[in-house]
């Protein structure tokens, strides 16, 4: 009687310590995906949609946006998460889609001064969109979406800098000091 006792009470602190353990670990995983989705949902409300879709924007109207892009991100990410369901395999598409589409912008953007923004923005929407697409006809696993990502995203930011001048503005000397 007395193994029975010892052996249910070891089972239920096991137990215990298990749904613990897996509580912890779901809420680390919920707290990442809101702050990653929040912060996406910033981004593309005021980087995109005010800069170049809707330039008069009220606060009402960034708080509805961001609530509606939310929205998207988090279908998005269900989406994205039923058709990989592989942690490792998102994380690697994840690292393919930053590699390949944000590496020569930015590299080019730090070395080339005639690079224009318009280019760069042109160079990853295509550099993604070319990514996506290989990875549904060369699989989530193949390193090809990479390949041609970095092709794209170099033909795309060349050609658009060339072809596609930037309104530059002139600043004075006297007009760059922060302080006086």
């Amino acid at each position: 009687m007395a193994i029975s006792a010892t052996w249910s009470r070891t089972l239920l602190i096991a137990c215990t310590l298990l749904g613990l353990v897996l509580a912890s670990v779901c809420s680390a995983l919920m707290s990442n995906a809101s702050g990653a989705i929040f912060a996406s949902a910033t981004l593309i409300t005021n980087d995109i949609i005010k800069v170049y879709v809707k330039k008069e924007m009220t606060d009402r109207d960034i708080i509805n946006t961001s609530r509606i892009v939310i929205l998207g991100l988090g279908g998005l990410a269900i989406i994205f998460s039923v058709w990989i369901q592989n942690i490792l395999v998102a994380l690697d598409m994840a690292y393919a889609i930053l590699s390949g589409a944000i590496f020569v912008p930015l590299i080019i953007g730090l070395y080339w001064k005639r690079v224009t923004s318009k280019a760069a923005f042109y160079s990853i929407i295509a550099s993604s969109l070319v990514i996506f697409i290989s990875f549904i006809i060369f699989g989530i696993t193949s390193t090809l979406p990479i390949i041609y990502g970095l092709i794209t995203g170099l033909v795309v930011i060349i050609g658009f800098t060339l072809i596609i001048p930037e309104n530059n503005i002139e600043v004075s000397k006297k007009d760059t000091t922060i302080y006086k």
